[in-house]
């Protein structure tokens, strides 16, 4: 197969993998559920160092969408959209670090006092690899239906959420140098995400989807207006 037609996708593809990304970032009260809850399994594993748990708590968090969302907005040259994905990661960010370090205080009976969570032997350059082969398979994946049951196993591989819950974990517990160790690892998951998303999505062509966008975004807005938990776009 020529390495062309792997960027090559149907417009109406195009147009259901941006509605669909605005959906699954959606910040309504469902999705910050979601994440308040993954982010207190996140914490809970962290402390007591139980790998299964923080494996669990990735597959429960939406963390993914917004970012890769974040890369496609960059490719659509739209300042509202990036300001909109901005705001939302931002947001998860800070509920994130304020869960982790709440959750150190309250459990701190069994909080493991030489290490704290899985990061501390991490290398930080296959990390970025890691990340940006994670984002390469998270950004196909979302444009195309057949290949969406991959995702999960994508937000596994990239552990987004863990990091960003031990920088609260370590701070809470007194553990600096992890907090600033699991920012960097923080950071590097979802910069090479977002690197990795504008490469595929720019070979795809979606700098041409930004009417959809406008559009679907304005729907969103109507439908954070009327409080709804919610959003599914109008056919």
């Amino acid at each position: 197969m020529p390495l062309a037609n792997l960027f090559k996708i149907e417009k109406e593809e195009k147009e259901d993998a941006v509605k669909k990304l605005v959906q699954k970032s959606y910040p309504g009260s469902n999705f910050y559920i979601m994440i308040v809850l993954a982010s207190l399994i996140a914490a809970i594993g962290l402390i007591i160092n139980n790998l299964t748990i923080i494996i669990g708590s990735m597959l429960v968090a939406p963390l993914l969408y917004p970012i890769i969302f974040f890369g496609m907005s960059i490719v659509l040259h739209d300042f509202n959209i990036i300001k909109r994905t901005a705001l939302i990661i931002a947001k998860i960010f800070l509920l994130g670090i304020l869960i982790g370090f709440f959750s150190a205080l309250l459990f701190s009976p069994f909080l493991e006092k030489e290490k704290t969570g899985v990061f501390g032997d991490s290398a930080i350059l296959p990390l970025f690899y890691v990340a940006i082969s994670s984002g390469l398979a998270a950004s196909f994946s979302i444009t195309r239906k057949q290949m969406e049951e991959f995702l999960p196993g994508v937000a596994v591989s990239i552990a987004l959420l863990p990091p960003l819950i031990n920088i609260g974990v370590s701070l809470g517990s007194g553990h600096i140098y992890q907090s600033i160790f699991s920012l960097q690892v923080f950071l590097i998951n979802t910069f090479g995400i977002i690197f990795a998303s504008i490469i595929v999505f720019s070979l795809m062509g979606f700098d041409g989807q930004k009417k959809i966008a406008d559009e679907t975004i304005k729907e969103e807005k109507k439908c954070l207006k009327k409080g709804s938990a919610e959003f599914t776009e109008k056919k």
